[in-house]
């Protein structure tokens, strides 16, 4: 693969250099690396004019080659002969005619190599998921969380209508209960007044019983 990527770099003309090449964790051997290195020594199209500001000048590319196989000391040679300079990640882009790679390396400067040659691919375990980050991370969160906002509000006036529709249905419950009642309290008050008139009723006839014993 750092083969194929050199002969593209090779022949790339200067209005399709690429900025960055991020190639850390791809187990890249000394071999590769030097390959890699050579096209772009032998491609003046490198370094390109800076991709924002090229008033500036040219910058060159900016690499990142962490935990891959290579030999420590053949990046050192190229940073010793000026191919390669090394920055932080804190460090402004310092623009120059002559360094066709700028190398990323951690606050200690140590190149983050491995020991021993590359695994065989077969071996190699799968990749970490992809997580987007930078600009418009959140767009499609947006969009998504409106659409859930939107289900949500269609949830909602179900709800509303299911709750609408129980609440009538205790509304109905009410009225058929106060029906009820009406018509048990209407029976009871027609029985309690027929109880009464029969008890008036009786009182008469003894009343009028004695009455008639005493003129007698």
């Amino acid at each position: 693969v750092a083969s194929t990527m050199a002969s593209w770099l090779l022949m790339a003309p200067q209005e399709q250099c690429p900025s960055e090449l991020h190639l850390s964790n791809c187990a890249i051997a000394t071999e590769g690396f030097n390959e890699l290195i050579q096209a772009l020594v032998n491609n003046d199209a490198f370094p390109a004019p800076h991709p924002r500001k090229p008033d500036l000048g040219k910058l060159g590319i900016y690499l990142r080659l962490e935990n891959n196989y290579i030999d420590e000391d053949a990046i050192k040679a190229s940073i010793d002969d000026g191919t390669v300079t090394t920055f932080h990640k804190t460090d402004a882009p310092t623009c120059s005619d002559t360094v066709k790679v700028r190398l990323l390396v951690r606050q200690d400067n140590s190149l983050q190599q491995r020991p021993g040659p590359p695994p065989n691919p077969e071996d190699v375990p799968a990749p970490k998921p992809f997580t987007a980050k930078g600009k418009g991370k959140g767009k499609d969160n947006a969009k998504s969380g409106w659409n859930s906002r939107g289900n949500d509000s269609g949830s909602s006036r179900q709800k509303n209508d299911d709750w609408k529709s129980s609440w009538n249905d205790k509304g109905s419950w009410k009225d058929s209960q106060k029906a009820d009642s009406w018509k048990d309290n209407k029976k009871d008050n027609s029985w309690n007044k027929q109880t009464s008139w029969n008890n008036g009723k009786d009182s008469w006839k003894d009343t009028k019983k004695d009455s008639w014993s005493d003129n007698k």
